[in-house]
């Protein structure tokens, strides 16, 4: 995705800023935080260097291979929701978050560079929006309790923040538009957002979804083939904007997500369902 020079991360401001507590999110196992200094910011980007370029096998520019962080130059301007597993101290996810109130007038939002967002932040409800970007779960975290505990962790900046809009790339692995053929479908016809709020890929970046009929569709396979995340997004009732765009760099398609904002974002049973399961079943891991 083409963005502006990366920039080095400025000293953070995060504790002077109005930020929620995420102290009641964590758990035995996980402790959730948004980053305060410049050293959590290096340490999501170190993780997202090693999912995106070492495991998923997306092109690092020149500077991010010396560095081994994947960097730019949304990243000081941005908060970070941050995930660390007790145990060993580590980061296991982070998810970047950019508040329309904190980006600089002349700044487009990162997901620009692929969709034209127009129409959407034309929306009287895009006054408080909030943009998502760079989600990453290290590999061995990938089950459903981590990238649920990042969705409640939106949750509750949503509420804090009184979000009404959100948006960002969602991206499928791989390039193969034939592969991916049943998901894109799937969300195309089931969640295309409604006019006012549909942003559409870039023209000279515009990709078809709907590949297959309705009659074609196979929910199992269209399920199996998405990643966690936005599986999440849409069982809580996102949007999908018109177009898929090929990321050659990061050897992803993306989509863009978007999500008008209830009044119960995040449904509290599965909190329930799938966070206190782990507490309940490692009482040996202390608490802080």
């Amino acid at each position: 995705m083409t963005q502006p020079s990366p920039a080095a991360p400025k000293a953070h401001e995060l504790l002077k800023d109005d930020s929620p507590d995420f102290s009641s999110l964590s758990t035995k196992l996980f402790e959730v935080s948004l980053a305060v200094s410049d050293e959590d910011i290096a340490a999501a980007q170190e993780l997202r260097y090693r999912v995106f370029y070492e495991e998923l096998s997306a092109e690092p520019t020149a500077e991010a291979a010396r560095c081994r962080r994947e960097v730019d130059a949304y990243d000081h301007q941005a908060e970070h929701i941050l995930i660390r597993e007790r145990a060993h101290g580590s980061l296991v996810a982070c998810y970047r978050l950019m508040r329309r109130a904190r980006l600089p007038a002349s700044t487009p939002f990162y997901s620009e560079s692929e969709f034209d967002l127009s129409r959407l932040l034309a929306h009287p409800l895009a006054e408080h929006a909030l943009e998502l970007s760079r989600a990453c779960v290290a590999k061995n975290f990938r089950t459903m309790r981590v990238p649920v505990l990042l969705l409640h962790a939106i949750g509750d900046y949503v509420r804090h923040h009184n979000i009404r809009l959100m948006f960002g790339c969602g991206s499928f692995p791989g390039t193969d538009l034939e592969a991916l053929a049943m998901p894109l479908s799937w969300v195309w016809h089931r969640h295309l957002a409604p006019e006012p709020l549909r942003a559409r890929a870039l023209e000279h970046l515009y990709e078809p979804m709907n590949r297959l009929g309705k009659e074609e569709l196979v929910a199992k396979k269209a399920l199996r083939l998405m990643p966690p995340l936005l599986k999440g997004y849409l069982r809580m009732g996102c949007f999908v904007g018109d177009g898929a765009v090929i990321d050659p760099r990061f050897k992803t398609t993306d989509i863009l997500i978007v999500f008008p904002i209830s009044e119960d974002l995040v449904n509290r049973r599965y909190y329930r369902r799938y966070i206190l399961k782990d507490t309940e079943s490692n009482a040996a891991l202390s608490t802080t």
